[in-house]
């Protein structure tokens, strides 16, 4: 259990890294009337791919229901092996969208 929190506290202050680069990303197509197609088109595809991460990161905090320590122990160890490998997908879809976005949008 620990393990799988370890690494869902690894990541959940990255959330507040999601919004500010989809806010700065969202104010750069409302504040440039004059953006070219593509450039808001990859902008656009930038915002879906936070969305998806924050998505991802919120579906498996709303799943994420452990075991009672009454459980069977066999099955409580599987259950938390299954979340482990899915919060690292979770990261990693994170850290990936961000590392994205922050090579595509000039920093502030």
């Amino acid at each position: 259990y620990n393990q799988v929190m370890d690494i869902h506290d690894e990541v959940m202050p990255k959330m507040e890294d999601l919004y500010k680069l989809k806010k700065k990303m969202e104010e750069e197509i409302a504040q440039a009337p004059n953006l070219t197609e593509e450039r808001k088109r990859e902008l656009e595809g930038l915002i879906a791919k936070l969305d998806s991460a924050n998505l991802a990161m919120m579906d498996w905090m709303h799943e994420f229901n452990p075991l009672p320590d009454s459980a069977n122990q066999e099955d409580a160890r599987e259950y938390l092996e299954n979340e482990m490998e899915r919060v690292k997908k979770v990261r990693e879809k994170m850290l990936d969208a961000i590392k994205e976005v922050q090579q595509k949008v000039q920093p502030e």
